[in-house]
């Protein structure tokens, strides 16, 4: 079903964009790996590594993550383990740098004070 709805997405944006600018590109996902499997060796070393980010309104989202693995449809979750694996390794200094950046970032959007954003940052970098 979803090579179905790929090609009626690919379609629909030939139509409104021209056939030029249509930069979609087909991303295969194996049918016969076990969505569990999946989604614990992609996602586990990423929330261990405080490296995902969900923002507050994705309710549903948390809702399945926190709800893992006796929840019954793990769509979202099998979702989210894909398109975390399809983003691109960086090169370690840039990333941690830019990881830590995120973290702070983050951290200073929910109020936390400054000293233990610092704290917190020379844990997970050092």
């Amino acid at each position: 079903m979803q090579s179905l709805f790929a090609d009626l997405v690919h379609t629909e944006a030939r139509r409104r964009l021209g056939p030029h600018k249509n930069k979609f590109l087909e991303v295969n996902q194996p049918t016969k790996v076990d969505k569990f499997f999946r989604i614990r060796t992609t996602l586990e070393p990423v929330i261990n590594q405080g490296r995902l980010f969900i923002p507050q309104h994705m309710t549903e989202l948390l809702a399945d993550l926190r709800g893992f693995p006796t929840i019954q449809h793990i769509d979202r979750i099998d979702c989210l383990a894909s398109v975390v694996a399809l983003i691109p390794q960086r090169p370690l200094p840039q990333k941690n740098k830019d990881e830590a950046d995120a973290l702070a970032s983050y951290l200073r959007n929910t109020g936390t004070p400054s000293h233990q954003i610092e704290t917190r940052i020379k844990e997970l970098y050092r």
